[in-house]
């Protein structure tokens, strides 16, 4: 879906709560889980509109500029630096007791 964002193109997801943010940041629509006739007119709505086509896709391609490799390198960075920091280890990983 990232791709597709940054590619300017409108998505269609299903009605999972875990892709619900496509249509939250305004770059998709849902269809029904396992309604192929509800995927359809969605296809079919996005066919008609050129608009919101275009409008979608310079919505997903503002959407995936927060998705850099620089970007997401810091914040993974930031991420093992806070752990080492705090000692918290939400993960439970066992490290080198040597």
């Amino acid at each position: 879906m990232l791709e597709a964002a940054a590619c300017g193109k409108p998505v269609i997801v299903s009605d999972i709560p875990e892709l619900d943010y496509a249509v939250k940041a305004g770059f998709g629509l849902s269809f029904r889980l396992e309604d192929a006739y509800d995927l359809a007119k969605k296809i079919e709505f996005l066919l008609e509109n050129e608009g919101l086509r275009k409008e979608m896709g310079r919505k997903g391609r503002e959407y995936a500029k927060d998705f850099t490799w620089d970007k997401i390198a810091d914040e993974y960075e930031n991420y093992l630096l806070w752990i080492v920091r705090t000692g918290n280890n939400p993960l439970g990983l066992k490290g080198n007791t040597a």
